[in-house]
């Protein structure tokens, strides 16, 4: 009963796996959230299992007992709960990155799942391991597929195919990349595992059928770090197989790039075409490439060539007879390498893939970049080195360290990610759970049967593949690359706990009934379950039930409405998201939208007041982050307050080198600038020096602002240009729309020729159609106050006309707003020859 409802178990984590990457790979937060309580609920389920096995069945050697015994496993658990506890604590003292318990959610789900999975997989059994082995194969293989029907119109899911590169439900082609990689080592050592029997053709066809357009999809992903690890897992694999499965692991792949080879250079044509062709001809030569392995296994059977080895005990001899193919293969790859890049050979393959492979080198931007991001990374690292900044950190703060001009959301490094949300301590429990998982695999590899030392190569070289990859780029971003990694975690470590032992055996002939002894197969140290085991078991199952109500709750806080018959009504939901989601943002921005519509229109001080206190909230939880300041001082400008200047100071201040940043400010005192001129009143007008002097104080503290940013951009330009090819950043300099603001400051503050010089040609760079009407009555002022009476009636004619195309603007009165302007310019004329 117990190892079949584990097999139940285990087949809906595989439909699961199928299922989850359709909604883009999980990546986004609100996607993984609802998958966190999926899988928070499966985890509990799973978590049954070995309470049924420690306390119902009344089985010393239960599932958890056995597997509470083992010292590499508790170490695993144990790293899995705190990194899960680390998490959720920085969620509350990190620097409350506004997806910080997301995070920490994802992180607990994935962890979670993996103690529970394992634990499945130990009471399922053989079955349970290939169901699941089988489930992540199919997953990977459909996305890996997915691009070819969004080429021929199939689905329409967005960024499917970029350009020429596929990107499939990931929408990022490097990802993309790695997952093809990883399933093609997967498929391609199960195919070169020498077949038992005939009947094996019925799942090794299929597999060797879409291993061609496999092999398509990894090449026109056109991700450089998967062309470039593939071929180093593939040949780190070689040393672990027996001689006959090395030479038949070489001749398929071999087979498989001369099959996939033709079809390459007109490849590009027929996607361009949306031609049907792109499905077929890997279809055609997928059937002739399954065709011929089946043969090869054929004549396999037929020779009876066979596992060189059946023992448990790998001899040193058989060591040394491995290595021979290695060290041949890496001689003649290093050769293929070269000949890649020679032009005979870059002509003949696609323009894309032959730019992308001469492309590699550690001096491209994109690799310079990377280097960047993990130097930038570091001085977050250092600040918060022991217990880290708290789960997706960078994403809120890497504008305040950045270097350089760059906007990357992702450290492009798992470990560097790993260091900035759970420092020191994160990576040495993240290591502990790896090593926990990887030293139950190597134990199954030594001591297991042959087809169980099979099992682990199959699984840790994807494993391992993705993990290298996973620290050049931002794959275990997507909660379902996590989710599979750690699949395959679970297999190797539910490999490692079942085992079977010259030392057990010894063990059982002393300690069971001779009736019990061939239907046991438990690891050595599984005698029965520690104390320590039962007291992990509790907690997982506690932090499982703790961290499923958490999800449930944030589920469903977003998916809650915020609509009522009755402001009140609304007021209350509004308050309960932000309150259940207090570190999200966009929640407290609602909140903060609220009140202060709420304000504006019932005339009640109290909701200016909580809309106030809000944005001082927000405030204070984002002075590194110069995007939500940015839009704490553009609320704050709505209402009047002048906290809005100071939070563009801050904004520009905080991040030096994030070009919106200074956009944003220049806006904010252009027009600032224009409303203070706009309210002088004429001179006869009681009350009018004020305004005036007001008005002048206004316009030069623009003038000023704006000379010192531009000083600022300026140096940071002389340093960017000295710098390498890939990182000089030429679109780091003042915008159009910068340099319309800084022409309407310099116009307004009396730099007359100036001002006409820097505006008259980026007029129609403002946003703002009031600006633009402005900047047009103010060059004709200008023009005027030049006696240059032509400029003036066209830029007078194009007021009107500008006027005339927008409705919003009918209310100005054209000839007032123009002389108001001309008086403007003639009394700082003759302000400045007093």
């Amino acid at each position: 009963m117990l190892s079949s409802f584990s097999q139940w178990m285990v087949a809906l984590w595989a439909f699961a796996l199928v299922a989850f990457p359709y909604y883009r790979g999980l990546f986004f937060y609100e996607d993984m959230l609802f998958a966190d309580m999926i899988i928070g609920f499966w985890s509990l389920a799973g978590f049954a299992v070995g309470g049924y096995s420690l306390w119902l069945s009344g089985d010393d050697r239960g599932v958890w007992a056995r597997m509470g015994g083992d010292l590499l496993w508790l170490l695993g658990v144990t790293a899995s709960l705190l990194l899960m506890l680390q998490y959720g604590m920085m969620a509350l003292l990190g620097v409350q990155a506004s997806h910080a318990w997301d995070q920490a959610y994802r992180m607990g789900t994935v962890l979670l799942s993996f103690i529970a999975l394992t634990a499945l997989l130990v009471a399922a059994g053989e079955k349970g391991r290939r169901i699941v082995f089988v489930g992540t194969a199919i997953s990977i293989g459909w996305t890996a597929l997915f691009p070819f029907l969004t080429i021929v119109g199939l689905t329409r899911f967005p960024d499917s195919v970029l350009g020429t590169r596929f990107s499939s439900v990931f929408q990022y082609p490097n990802t993309y990349g790695a997952m093809v990689g990883a399933v093609m080592l997967m498929t391609l050592i199960a195919l070169s595992d020498p077949p038992q029997d005939l009947r094996a053709w019925r799942w090794r066809f299929p597999a060797a059928w879409v291993l061609v357009s496999f092999s398509v999809g990894l090449i026109f992903s056109a991700s450089r770090g998967a062309w470039v690890l593939w071929p180093v897992a593939w040949w780190l694999v070689l040393w672990l197989v027996p001689i006959v499965v090395q030479l038949r692991m070489i001749v398929l792949t071999l087979l498989l790039f001369l099959i996939v080879a033709p079809i390459l250079p007109v490849f590009p044509a027929w996607q361009e075409k949306s031609s049907w062709v792109v499905i077929i001809a890997p279809m055609a030569l997928g059937a002739v490439y399954a065709g011929t392995v089946i043969l090869i296994d054929r004549w396999t059977l037929q020779n009876r060539v066979v596992w060189e080895l059946s023992s448990a005990v790998l001899s040193a001899k058989a060591w040394e007879k491995r290595a021979i193919i290695p060290l041949v293969s890496m001689v003649l790859g290093v050769l293929s390498w070269l000949a890649l890049r020679l032009p005979l050979v870059s002509r003949v393959m696609p323009e894309a893939v032959a730019l992308r492979l001469a492309d590699i080198s550690l001096s491209t931007q994109n690799v310079s970049e990377r280097f960047v991001f993990f130097r930038d990374s570091l001085k977050l690292i250092r600040e918060h080195w022991l217990f880290g900044a708290g789960g997706d950190a960078w994403r809120d703060v890497f504008l305040h360290y950045a270097s350089y001009p760059y906007y990357s959301t992702q450290t492009h490094s798992f470990i560097f990610q790993l260091a900035i949300e759970g420092g020191i301590v994160g990576v040495l429990l993240f290591a502990a759970v790896l090593l926990s998982a990887f030293g139950l695999g190597v134990r199954a590899y030594f001591q297991g049967e042959v087809h169980e030392r099979y099992r682990v190569v199959k699984v840790a070289a994807p494993a391992l593949y993705l993990l290298a990859h996973g620290q050049i780029d931002f794959d275990f971003s997507f909660g379902y690359v996590l989710l599979v990694f750690f699949t395959w975690l679970s297999i190797l470590a539910a490999s490692g706990l079942t085992v079977q032992t010259s030392d057990w055996t010894v063990r059982t002939n002393v300690l069971e009934p001779q009736g019990m002894r061939n239907g046991t197969r438990l690891c050595a140290s599984f005698v029965r379950s520690s104390r320590f085991g039962d007291v992990l078991f509790l907690g997982a199952l506690a932090m499982g039930l703790i961290h499923t109500a958490l999800t449930v709750r944030e589920g469903y806080a977003i998916r809650l409405e915020p609509a009522g018959r009755s402001l009140d009504d609304v007021r209350q939901i509004i308050d309960y998201k932000a309150r259940v989601r207090y570190l999200d943002r966009e929640m407290r921005f609602m909140k903060i939208e609220f009140y202060r519509q709420a304000c504006e229109q019932t005339r009640d001080p109290s909701y200016c007041s909580i809309a106030l206190q809000e944005l001082e909230s927000v405030h204070s939880m984002s002075e590194k982050d110069p995007r939500t300041l940015m839009r704490l001082a553009r609320i704050y400008a709505d209402m009047g307050e002048e906290t809005a200047d100071r939070l563009y100071a801050q904004a520009v201040e905080t991040a030096p080198l994030f070009l919106p940043a200074y956009e944003a400010r220049y806006e904010w005192l252009g027009k600032r600038a224009l409303q203070a001129v706009r309210s002088t009143v004429p001179e006869n007008t009681i009350g009018a020096q004020g305004e005036a002097n007001r008005a002048i104080e206004i316009v030069q503290y623009a003038d000023k602002e704006m000379r010192k940013m531009q000083q600022r951009i300026e140096d940071e330009r002389r340093r960017l240009d000295r710098e390498s090819s890939g990182l000089k950043y030429p679109e780091f300099t003042e915008t159009p729309m910068m340099l319309a603001y800084r022409g309407i400051v310099k116009l307004l503050s009396g730099d007359i020729a100036a001002g006409r010089n820097i505006l008259e040609n980026k007029v129609d760079q403002l946003r703002d159609t009031e600006d633009r009407l402005d900047a047009r009555l103010l060059l004709a002022a200008a023009a005027e106050h030049m006696s240059d009476h032509d400029s003036k009636d066209r830029w007078l004619q194009d007021a009107l006309k500008w006027q005339s195309q927008h409705e919003v603007l009918g209310q100005i009165k054209l000839e007032e707003r123009y002389h108001l302007f001309l008086r403007w310019l003639g009394k700082l004329s003759i302000s400045s020859t007093r």
